[in-house]
């Protein structure tokens, strides 16, 4: 995994692995949320998400 800070705030990872996840980029920043928010996280993250436990 490459990370390039941007700003204090913002950064790139990229992905080197041996899997299907290769050369992913991910392009991330902070951001404050109100406490009373509630954000949903999700998308395709890979064969294994459903064996995650809470």
């Amino acid at each position: 995994m490459t990370v390039q800070n941007h700003t204090k705030d913002i950064f790139t990872v990229r992905v080197k692995s041996d899997d299907e996840d290769n050369g992913w980029i991910y392009h991330y920043r902070w951001s404050h949320l109100k406490d009373s928010s509630k954000i949903e996280l999700g998308g395709y993250l890979g064969v294994k998400l459903d064996q995650l436990s809470y």
